[in-house]
């Protein structure tokens, strides 16, 4: 999922950047560069040429967000309105709506934002997942455990290619990029190494077509937290190709499976191994049912050797 498409991508422009408000004080935002809800803020933040005061908090040192009772980043004090809260993505909602250099980012019409609310509570139990994997893969050298949350990010960015197709839309609230697409973003955008080296791009083209869509923000594209993953590839590499190693054969159905269902082709054919009512078409339940049932399989041959 990391190469963008050869071909020029037509796009539509985001809300245009506006020069810098000073009407209302800056907010100080705590983040963690590699924290996902904290590269979202920070790129809604520059993207509208919002100031605002940055404060680092190393957590992989062991440091917390002191004002933050559970000590988690992203957090912001923002003295201009008296706010002073967590949760990444209810900032996002905060800032567009009291910044108007960002309200483009979360517009007022109903059926636009009740969109993008849908993917902002989606997100934290659908892409999220996909950190949970990454987490996973970092702090542990247990490929089991890597496969075993690995299986839970697939549906979900299934579920994403197949909201794209259904919608028709380039970005996931509609024509124009907003904060639903900043959330998932960063969710989709740490995989990327992991899922090229596993399966090879075109497994999600629509996905990889709004990724390269959103790649084009210059506050994107230059977000550290970005390039500090592009850095880490390399110390990744060796788990990745254990994890590859693991899968590939025990995944092949539900790779072509997820392929053959977010092509448009009349005449692409689902395996019967994971489409479960032989309907001819894939969804995300059947592929999470399938690799559970692959799971559960291992387990019991494990047992039975035991």
């Amino acid at each position: 999922m990391g190469c963008a498409p050869s071909s020029p991508v037509e796009t539509a422009a985001p809300p245009p950047a506006k020069a810098t408000v000073k009407a209302l004080a800056a907010p100080k935002v705590h983040l963690f560069a590699l924290s996902q809800p904290s590269r979202s803020v920070q790129i809604l933040l520059e993207a509208g040429g919002v100031e605002f005061e940055t404060v680092q908090v190393a957590l992989m040192a062991g440091e917390k967000c002191k004002p933050n009772p559970t000590g988690s980043v992203p957090y912001i004090e923002d003295a201009a309105t008296g706010v002073s809260m967590g949760e990444g993505l209810a900032i996002l909602v905060h800032l567009c709506e009291t910044r108007p250099a960002l309200s483009g980012y979360y517009p007022a019409d109903p059926k636009t934002r009740a969109t993008i609310n849908y993917w902002l509570h989606w997100h934290h139990t659908g892409s999220r997942t996909s950190t949970m994997f990454f987490r996973a893969l970092f702090m542990s050298d247990d490929v089991a455990l890597h496969e075993k949350e690995l299986y839970k990010v697939l549906p979900q960015f299934l579920f994403m290619e197949q909201a794209l197709s259904r919608q028709g839309t380039p970005y996931f609230a509609g024509d124009a990029l907003t904060i639903a697409d900043l959330a998932l973003v960063t969710e989709v955008d740490q995989l990327d190494a992991c899922l090229d080296v596993l399966f090879g791009d075109g497994l999600f083209p629509l996905l990889e077509a709004w990724r390269a869509r959103v790649g084009q923000l210059p506050a994107y594209a230059n977000n550290p937290g970005l390039q500090m993953l592009k850095g880490m590839a390399p110390m990744m590499a060796p788990k990745v190709a254990a994890l590859k190693d693991a899968v590939g054969p025990k995944i092949a159905d539900a790779v072509k499976a997820l392929t053959a269902t977010a092509s448009s082709a009349a005449d692409a054919v689902a395996p019967s191994a994971v489409d479960a009512n032989n309907d001819g078409k894939i969804t995300p339940a059947e592929v999470g049912a399938y690799l559970a049932r692959l799971d559960a399989e291992d387990s019991e041959g494990t047992r039975q050797k035991l």
